[in-house]
């Protein structure tokens, strides 16, 4: 999975022009739509039960990933909506192998898309987005929420990032749901990388090496750092490139505002999205519990 300095959209690619790049200009990549590069393939969904895919209606194309965050709600990035308005996608969960629907697959209509009032397009800033569901998720073992991070997870940190992104820079997309573990990189490091870019709503995570990222079609998607959604798939230079790695909107920066858009809402059930929210993290909580022992 790996972008370029563009969303990681598939379709939409944008080269950012920085003087750090010159040198990994000689290849003219831009990150922007992308999907997991050397990933793995997902056997099982339960593994990553809070993936979505957001796709075209018409013609069921996927364009971005997504996160189950509470009921009825998914995260997102800004930036996968500025060529899809709301009535034109379709959510859909359960699935591991989108070119085939199964038993697991649902499709959610939204009801609306809250997104950041100052995101920017072009720099990326606030590249943070809410969709809402019309209907209740059904929990079950391939379809459950993931909870938002509340800090921003320490250098070194391993992550898990998932999609259905290319799976090299220009290259084809993957029918099946790949995955791949990347680590935090220090702000130093990937100031470095990509100069006055790297606001403070931005966080890294990847190899100096290249190794393994997000990339076209992965935009959106979730960067799951010790059980919670620590940052959204936004943007880079190229996918996996060595010394660039992937850019991802700070969750935890975010919090604030995600939770005040999702506060009052309630998808078709007599409960706000606030009462599962907190029902969503003890439950989480007790599961945790379970598994350590």
């Amino acid at each position: 999975m790996n972008n370029c300095h563009s969303f990681r959209n598939t379709g939409l690619i944008q080269v950012l022009v920085v003087g750090i790049f010159t040198i990994a200009n000689t290849s003219g990549a831009t990150k922007g739509d992308t999907r997991i590069v050397n990933g793995t393939v997902v056997a099982n969904r339960a593994q990553f039960p809070y993936q979505v895919s957001l796709r075209v209606k018409s013609a069921n194309f996927h364009f971005c990933g997504g996160t189950i965050i509470a009921q009825g709600v998914i995260l997102t990035a800004a930036h996968c909506f500025k060529e899809h308005p709301v009535s034109s996608v379709v959510a859909v969960v359960g699935d591991l192998d989108i070119s085939q629907t199964s038993r697991q697959t649902v499709r959610m209509e939204l009801a609306q898309v809250k997104i950041h009032p100052k995101h920017n397009s072009t720099s990326f800033e606030n590249d943070v987005a809410v969709a809402l569901t019309k209907k209740n998720f059904t929990w079950s073992s391939t379809v459950n929420f993931l909870p938002l991070a509340s800090i921003t997870p320490m250098v070194g940190t391993e992550c898990y990032i998932s999609g259905w992104g290319s799976i090299y820079f220009r290259g084809p997309a993957s029918s099946k749901l790949l995955y791949a573990m990347v680590p935090i990189v220090d702000r130093g490091t990937c100031t470095f990388a990509y100069g006055g870019r790297l606001t403070e709503d931005m966080l890294c995570a990847g190899y100096i090496e290249g190794t393994a990222d997000a990339c076209n079609g992965d935009s959106g998607g979730p960067l799951a750092c010790d059980g919670a959604v620590a940052g959204i798939v936004s943007w880079g230079y190229g996918c996996a490139f060595a010394l660039f790695p992937g850019v991802y909107t700070d969750v935890a920066y975010f919090k604030n505002w995600i939770e005040a858009q999702i506060e009052n809402y309630v998808p078709n059930s007599g409960h706000s999205t606030t009462h599962y929210l907190q029902i969503n993290m003890v439950l989480f909580l007790i599961l945790c519990v379970m598994l350590t022992k």
